[in-house]
């Protein structure tokens, strides 16, 4: 997610759009410059994201821990949110799933450590009714509950109903594709479509 921020801020600053590949493909700073004066040639390989998906080293540690310890939370990032007022159902899962294939790691599984991406389309916002004097513990136990990245997609909704005009909003990601950069972006996204 990192190396997306700098290719963003470079493609910014030099007012043409760059590949996120080159920093996987040229790490070292020196030949990463020169790529970026030759990107566009027909000196670098044009390679299509989808046939081309990686987990850098540091992921693949993240899923080892996880899968050695499969009920830890300790690679989990919550985020919540409070709505006031009427939430429409099918207007919040259109939304998160927009957000989903905007975001095409939010809906990756990594089996024996090599990324497939999924549909969509499945993807639904679990709703709750809570009451306020259970929600904190009703929290507390989803951002508890492990996600499995060799079989789940690395975010979870679930919207708990606390009274006719309040809910609350919690994403559950797993820092293999979420860092405190980006958490933000699914609810912006979805505050944005509707």
């Amino acid at each position: 997610l990192m190396a997306m921020q700098v290719i963003h801020e470079l493609s910014e600053e030099l007012n043409r759009p760059l590949s996120v590949h080159l920093l996987e493909d040229f790490p070292v700073l020196h030949a990463f410059a020169k790529a970026i004066e030759n990107e566009g040639s027909p000196q670098l390989p044009l390679i299509e994201a989808q046939e081309r998906l990686l987990i850098s080293p540091h992921q693949d540690w993240i899923r080892d821990f996880q899968k050695r310890n499969p009920k830890s939370p300790a690679f989990l990032v919550p985020r919540g949110i409070r709505i006031t007022g009427d939430v429409d159902e099918t207007l919040l899962n259109s939304a998160a799933r927009g957000v989903l294939k905007h975001h095409p790691m939010l809906r990756t599984v990594f089996p024996e450590g090599r990324p497939e991406r999924l549909s969509a389309d499945g993807f639904t916002v679990k709703v709750v009714d809570s009451h306020a004097e259970d929600l904190d513990e009703m929290l507390a136990r989803e951002v508890r509950r492990p996600i499995d990245p060799d079989q789940e997609i690395p975010i979870r909704m679930t919207l708990y109903r606390v009274s006719g005009r309040e809910s609350i909003l919690l994403a559950v990601e797993h820092h293999l594709v979420a860092d405190c950069w980006s958490m933000g972006l699914p609810f912006q996204e979805i505050s944005d479509s509707g």
